[in-house]
């Protein structure tokens, strides 16, 4: 093989590694300390480049591509500060299970804490939040140096993608010169590949699993947030036959079907403390990432389950209901499709139970929403039924994804939001890399706060023109009007909700978006048509009042 790529060796070798890894897709951002790394992969014609300046929207996107795809994504910066920057999206990647390859340029050792420019402790900066951190021998082009530097590179990418995916950080120190280049040939690194053995349960616990579940009369599996997987689905659904088995399913967990409870909140808010008791399961069985349900969360720990069972390959214990009797390390795929050909019982009227009162929840939401005036609440309910069928929705945290969280939708491919650490940051970004590689339509729904404070997500040549953003705005924080400690202080509105004066159609102008604008039911029904009959990019600002909304939603849980 001949090819033109950056001098350092070792450099050239890492890009092709990944090549032969099967990894598609490099996000990079501009620096000098890192050209090597520019030059190298984008040279690799199998690798798709995307050159995003702001290094914090450059993670998230990045992390979009990668749980879109549901494969590792290379990321790129230059020294110093750079790095940084993708703390927090390497943070929920690492709490939603995503593979991120992180490399980062650095100065060279001896030049760190002598005031060099551009020189921070880059050694370890993310080790909270990767899988593991390695530091790179690049200027050893000897026979041991590059085997020990291929050796790494093979180990971390491995790591990556097994078990608990996750991110991983490779800090590269790099000397001058870093702009040289020559012809390289046959090109051929070492592959060690990393062949997972397939996890499954001794007979024994299996056994003792199936003895434990029969004997139950009421078993509750909890589906959180985790990407699609049709094998769970299925399993699931064979499962949700038993009369002793309820599936409840958040949005964001993508495991939806109509014999399953797929708005926990607005059917929980229905029971009475009276009846409470009644709903709670024997054995809780739950998977997935952090559970968006307060109220779910609240009611199991004040009436702890016989058991709580947490299904997933992890290297810690999670005990989210403080409860946990049993931490089964296996895929929940391997785990429920073996269960789901075994259990059988007829002995529980549990199921008819919670879908008795998911009917009639269903029931009262339609009645109070057919009486309800122009708000966020009224936006989602005219907004969600008009999603299109087959297309993904990402959701900003706050409110979107909690009123989102009360509404029933088998229509959608996919539902995603950033619910590993649940900040602000990044939704925008997430959404625009997710939608790059996804060739139908992708719809944002975020709030006005969430939209400015990543509004740099927009700031890149690769929106696809099926990215479709709703914002709503209410004028601020409006989550901070709902939660009890907040909305009771005097600095509420200040401090809090942070009102502001931005406008939307200006930002939606600065980064060539079509633009439309709702402050109605009807408008919004004229707008949606529009939004999504545009052949670009668009956005659709849905102007919703301040101060209603919270007393909405306060009747709606009422």
């Amino acid at each position: 093989m001949e090819n033109s790529s950056t001098s350092k060796i070792n450099i050239a070798l890492l890009a092709e590694i990944c090549v032969k890894k099967n990894i598609k897709h490099a996000v990079i951002s501009p620096g000098s300390r890192n050209a090597p790394l520019i030059v190298a992969f984008n040279r690799c014609k199998k690798i798709n480049c995307h050159v995003i300046i702001d290094e914090r929207c450059a993670a998230f996107f990045a992390l979009g591509i990668s749980r879109q795809l549901n494969e590792p994504v290379v990321l790129i910066c230059t020294s110093g500060t750079a790095l940084l920057n993708y703390s927090p999206a390497v943070a929920e990647a690492y709490y939603q299970k995503v593979p991120l390859i992180i490399l980062s340029a650095d100065r060279p050792l001896e030049w760190i804490d002598q005031d060099d420019s551009q020189t921070i402790r880059q050694q370890n900066a993310l080790s909270n939040f990767v899988k593991s951190s390695y530091q790179l021998p690049v200027d050893d082009e000897s026979e041991k140096g590059i085997w020990y530097f291929n050796r790494l590179a093979n180990e971390a990418i491995n790591l990556a993608v097994s078990s608990r995916k996750g991110p991983v950080h490779l800090n590269i120190p790099l000397n001058e010169p870093l702009f040289d280049t020559k012809e390289i040939k046959d090109l051929s690194p070492r592959i060690i590949d990393n062949i997972n053995p397939h996890c499954s349960l001794s007979c024994e616990d299996f056994e003792n699993i199936l003895s434990t579940l029969s004997r139950s009369k009421k078993v509750m599996i909890l589906a959180s947030v985790q990407t699609p997987n049709s094998k769970i689905t299925d399993a699931l659904r064979t499962l949700s036959k038993q009369n002793n088995i309820v599936i409840l399913s958040e949005t964001v967990s993508n495991i939806s079907d109509k014999s399953f409870i797929t708005t926990i909140d607005r059917d929980l808010c229905r029971i009475s403390s009276e009846k409470e008791y009644d709903y709670i399961p024997e054995i809780l069985i739950s998977f997935g990432g952090p559970l968006i349900s307060k109220f779910l969360k609240a009611m199991i720990k004040r009436n702890p389950p016989i058991e709580h069972w947490y299904i997933g390959e992890n290297e810690k214990v999670i005990d989210t209901f403080t409860y946990l009797t049993k931490n089964i390390n296996i895929s929940p795929e391997v785990f429920f499709e073996k269960l789901s050909q075994r259990h059988k019982t007829d002995i529980s009227d549990y199921k008819s139970l919670w879908n008795n009162l998911d009917n009639y929840s269903t029931e009262v939401h339609k009645k109070f929403l057919e009486e309800l005036p122009w708000s966020d609440l009224k936006a989602f309910s005219i907004i969600m039924p008009l999603l299109p069928k087959d297309s993904i929705l990402h959701l900003s945290n706050g409110t979107s994804v909690r009123y989102n969280q009360l509404f029933k939708n088998y229509n959608l491919k996919r539902v995603d939001a950033n619910r590993g650490t649940s900040g602000i940051d990044g939704s925008t970004s997430t959404a625009a890399g997710a939608s790059s590689v996804f060739e139908g339509i992708t719809t944002l729904i975020t709030g006005d706060t969430s939209f400015f404070y990543d509004s740099n997500g927009l700031w890149n040549q690769y929106l696809s023109p099926n990215l479709k953003i709703i914002v709503i705005n209410n004028g601020g924080g409006g989550i901070f009007r709902f939660i009890k400690g907040p909305s009771e202080l005097q600095e509420l509105n200040e401090f809090f909700e942070t009102p502001h004066n931005l406008d939307i159609e200006k930002a939606a102008s600065l980064y060539g978006l079509e633009y439309f604008r709702a402050s109605n039911e009807q408008q919004l029904i004229k707008s949606l048509d529009c939004l999504y009959k545009t052949n670009g990019s668009s956005l659709l600002e849905v102007r919703t009042p301040t101060e209603l909304n919270d007393q909405i939603l306060r009747n709606y849980f009422k």
